[in-house]
């Protein structure tokens, strides 16, 4: 499995959430394809507490060596519930194309005739917050570095 959920899982996690409503008219090749990228995202933002269980795993959870927020050790053998959620957490995000185009410092675009707003701060961030609350005590979140650019352009057809 190269994902940390499963689609049937993520659909149940989000029936009935309105911010949500947007997922359960994806089609499945979107909802996999948004699985996978976001597991793949979290494994690349955080530093996990223990060693991956296996060496030849896709993806660095299970993991041995790893404890929960209380010290309690976790099942070298299984994918932690909230590793999970995060990762259904983060494949929403990834899907939301408003809250992309918003948390990329765009507050409004019009198409015919070619308008674009932007603000003057950017809030965009690779990890959903609601993904890294779940996983915070299971690892921790990379800093990025400083001097980043954000490049871009608009281009008329």
């Amino acid at each position: 499995m190269m994902s940390y959920a499963e689609i049937t899982e993520a659909d149940a996690f989000f029936a009935g959430r309105t911010e949500a409503a947007h997922w359960l008219k994806l089609s499945e090749e979107v909802k996999l394809n948004a699985l996978e990228r976001g597991s793949r995202m979290l494994d690349e933002a955080f530093d996990w507490k223990g060693i991956p269980a296996n060496e030849l795993q896709p993806l660095r959870w299970p993991r041995k060596n790893a404890v929960d927020s209380d010290g309690n050790p976790i099942d070298p053998e299984t994918i932690p519930l909230r590793i999970r959620i995060a990762a259904m957490e983060q494949a929403l995000y990834l899907t939301d194309p408003f809250k992309t185009l918003s948390e990329n410092g765009i507050r409004s675009a019009t198409a015919g005739g070619m308008s674009l707003s932007l603000s003057s701060e950017s809030k965009h961030s690779v990890i959903a917050p609601a993904a890294a609350a779940a996983v915070r005590s299971l690892g921790v979140l990379r800093t990025p570095g400083t001097g980043a650019a954000k490049c871009g352009s608009v281009l008329r057809g």
